[in-house]
């Protein structure tokens, strides 16, 4: 009898320890380590543990499910996940918020309203996002700037009525799209300041316009000077016209003046050995 309960006691045992052993296969049966002393600059792929979703090889890697990287706390000051090289995402992503939430937009960044933002190379950070439907101030850029000037090296003479000046030096162009032929200035769409001036001598009254050759109309209306005030050769003025104008389509423009009276742009080029501006047209792109 006790021989019996003896082996019948040791074969629940042996049961018992077998059902267990085959748990703890099937528990580890998605992933089980390396063999033991292997180490893992050696794991070669095909042994048990070496094909890990996330390991220290070079193949491609993929892994089903979520993967959480990084401290519980989100602190800002601690890095839980750097990539080195370049990243790419074919799903929506968002920056910025902890939680469980889902992207709202293909691209989501989250913080606070004002004070988080993207920061660029420059070191400049934006906050907010443009929008056309919020005024946006203009900027005078001499990167989307034009000097040109009308030089002579002896007196020139201008009829009285109107005349268009001339315009035959180009300091600066980097407008695109911009050019100067002959005295005429052609001006892509957009929105532009302009200030010039132009000089007589020896009549009573003159005016200047920044002259829209494209609509035949003035585009900036210059000031009333005097020049020669009240008689001959008694002296010389300047006109200047300056203003902000909007163009919907490309336009052409010159610059003209009104004259009383025939008189004529002074040059001293003949003592001094350089040229003499008559006529000076700076232009801004503000957009």
């Amino acid at each position: 009898m006790k021989s019996l309960v003896l082996h019948t006691t040791q074969f629940i045992l042996l049961t018992a320890l077998l059902v267990f052993a085959l748990g703890v296969n099937y528990l580890y049966a998605a992933w089980s380590g390396p063999p033991a002393g292997l180490p893992p600059s050696n794991c070669t792929p095909g042994y048990p543990g070496c094909d890990a979703p996330v390991n220290v090889g070079t193949a491609p890697q993929v892994k089903d499910g979520n993967l959480s990287v990084g401290n519980s706390g989100n602190a800002t000051s601690t890095v839980g996940f750097s990539v080195v090289g370049r990243m790419y995402t074919t799903g929506w992503l968002k920056i910025g918020a902890a939680g469980g939430s889902m992207p709202a937009q293909p691209l989501d960044i989250r913080g606070v309203p004002g004070v988080d933002g993207i920061r660029f190379p420059d070191n400049s950070v934006q906050t907010t996002a443009f929008s056309t439907s919020t005024p946006q101030p203009m900027v005078m850029s001499f990167d989307r700037y034009m000097h040109v000037q009308g030089r002579i090296m002896a007196n020139q003479t201008v009829s009285s009525g109107w005349s268009t000046r001339p315009l035959n030096t180009t300091l600066n162009n980097s407008i695109e799209g911009a050019a100067i032929s002959g005295n005429n200035i052609s001006l892509p769409a957009g929105t532009y300041y302009v200030e010039g001036l132009t000089s007589l001598f020896s009549t009573q009254n003159m005016r200047a316009l920044f002259y829209n050759l494209s609509d035949a109309t003035y585009g900036l209306l210059g000031t009333v000077a005097k020049p020669n005030g009240g008689g001959q050769d008694q002296g010389g003025d300047a006109s200047t016209f300056s203003g902000i104008i909007t163009l919907n389509a490309p336009k052409q423009f010159d610059v003209r003046t009104y004259a009383s009276e025939a008189g004529y742009c002074l040059s001293i080029a003949s003592i001094t050995g350089y040229p003499d501006v008559c006529t000076d047209v700076r232009i801004w792109k503000l957009d």
